[in-house]
């Protein structure tokens, strides 16, 4: 039995009633009961089954649908109880371990051993510490890149530590005496984006969105 219980009280048989203390204001006394049962699948045979049944008044949810009557537990389930509290039912008395009760809605795993002991990428196959050292990663990257009239693409391509000095030299030393091609600046910036988009960390990729919107804001105060 799932439940609360005043601090103040002292009845020790009402604390008792609950097996599973649960702490909110939308948990009610006897919230949800839950029990193994006994099932018969034929005049022969028959198993042992996990059932849950709301209390009278109690907002319990199965699998994100609201629960109104007592219905059968399966491992992977997500059994809601209130606004505050989400529980994943797994199945002790069942042989295989509970690593293998994975739910249909669980996401599969996007890495993998190899028979060598060599972590890998499930998608692409390649070797985890090797796309972590890969210089050029962009190679392997499939989105659109910016591109001429022609459809010949652009490609910046620089290193990490680079990224500081190339931002500066781009901004704050633009061609001051030329009278033309005055989105020369804009148009690297955007090739800056694309390689870091390609080549890099995410966070590195949002520490170089946040450096040009700094320096721009900069130069136009």
């Amino acid at each position: 039995m799932f439940g609360c219980y005043l601090e103040e009280s002292r009845d020790e048989e009402e604390k008792q009633k609950v097996d599973m203390l649960l702490s909110a204001p939308d948990i009610c006394a006897r919230h949800c009961r839950v029990r193994r049962r006994e099932w018969s699948t034929s005049e022969e045979s028959s198993e042992l089954v996990t059932l849950v049944k709301p209390g009278k008044g109690a907002t319990v949810t199965y699998n994100g649908l609201p629960l109104n009557k007592e219905t059968q537990l399966n491992p992977g389930d997500l059994l809601g109880m209130g606004a505050y509290y989400l529980f994943m039912y797994k199945d002790p008395t069942l042989s295989n371990s509970p690593r293998d009760q994975k739910p249909a809605w669980f996401p599969s795993p996007v890495l993998r051993l190899s028979p060598d002991g060599e972590l890998n990428c499930k998608m692409c196959g390649c070797p985890i510490q090797q796309r972590q050292q890969d210089p050029f990663p962009w190679t392997r990257k499939t989105i659109p890149r910016i591109k001429d009239s022609t459809g010949k693409e652009y490609i910046f391509v620089y290193n990490l530590v680079q990224e500081d000095a190339l931002l500066n030299s781009i901004i704050d030393r633009p061609l001051e005496d030329s009278t033309e091609f005055k989105l020369t600046p804009a148009f690297l910036l955007c090739l800056c984006i694309q390689h870091s988009a390609t080549s890099f960390q995410p966070a590195d990729f949002r520490k170089l969105l946040l450096r040009i919107a700094s320096q721009i804001q900069t130069v136009m105060w």
